[in-house]
């Protein structure tokens, strides 16, 4: 599972591997020790939580297509029009016009948006407290702010949510590093070669992650409901194909 755990040491996005053995039938031991801690609103409410993940994932998703095909169509854009100007570019100069090559073929390598594994959708304490008040039917009204609370504590303790950054700062931080390594491979690449193998300092490397990184306060799906709730996550959207378990199991 590639996520976010509640280790300060660790950097976010790191894989971290979880075992363990599900019982998939509705018998006697599943009913009885499945989610002996919450009632039936707090299922209600934590299938709704689920809903209101993924839809966040779904919606960052479309948007990522959405800037890919973009930026599909700038590329193509630009070689359609690299004939005729061609000229004027070769006369900046060779740094200039290798610097230009090597963004281009960036841009088209990136063109194919790639699906992430799991979801990565996320929302905030706010947004789940608010969440409270969308519980309809025999639900309805049945948890107030404290009750509440009580839930999504219990469900970070029990592994159906964990806590992590927020989606955007991890994708910012991913955008960042491809152009920090674009930039020393342009203009340092023989000393980026040399420093390669060698390890950063634990000062180095706490101060990088405090400058890349936010605080850990969006709540992101738990291994456990990956792994006791897949078919509840691909009936939500989530394809089968971005289930870490079954990536795993595939590979």
């Amino acid at each position: 599972w590639k996520g976010n755990n509640g280790d300060d040491n660790n950097e976010a996005g790191v894989f971290q591997k979880y075992h363990a053995i599900v019982n998939l039938q509705s018998d006697s031991p599943a009913q009885n020790h499945a989610a002996s801690t919450l009632g039936p609103h707090d299922i209600a409410f934590l299938r709704l939580a689920m809903e209101q993940i993924v839809e966040d994932d779904l919606e960052r998703e479309q948007q990522q297509l959405e800037m890919q095909q973009q930026q599909q169509q700038q590329s193509q854009n630009e070689e359609e029009n690299e004939g005729d100007d061609g000229d004027r570019r070769s006369s900046v100069g060779s740094t200039s016009s290798r610097r230009s090559s090597k963004r281009k073929k960036r841009s088209k390598a990136t063109a194919l948006y790639q699906a992430p594994a799991g979801c990565t959708g996320a929302l905030t304490r706010v947004d789940l407290l608010n969440m409270r008040t969308k519980l309809g039917g025999p639900h309805k009204d049945k948890l107030n702010i404290a009750q509440t609370e009580r839930v999504i504590d219990r469900m970070i303790e029990e592994g159906w949510l964990v806590l992590g950054y927020a989606p955007s700062e991890l994708s910012n931080n991913n955008d960042n590093n491809d152009d920090e390594d674009d930039e020393n491979f342009e203009n340092n690449g023989s000393e980026r070669k040399k420093r390669k193998g060698r390890k950063s300092s634990p000062r180095k490397s706490s101060r990088d992650r405090s400058s890349r990184t936010g605080t850990r306060n969006h709540y992101w799906i738990g291994p456990r409901t990956y792994m006791e709730c897949p078919d509840l996550l691909t009936d939500l959207g989530i394809s089968k194909e971005r289930m870490p378990q079954f990536i795993m199991h595939h590979a």
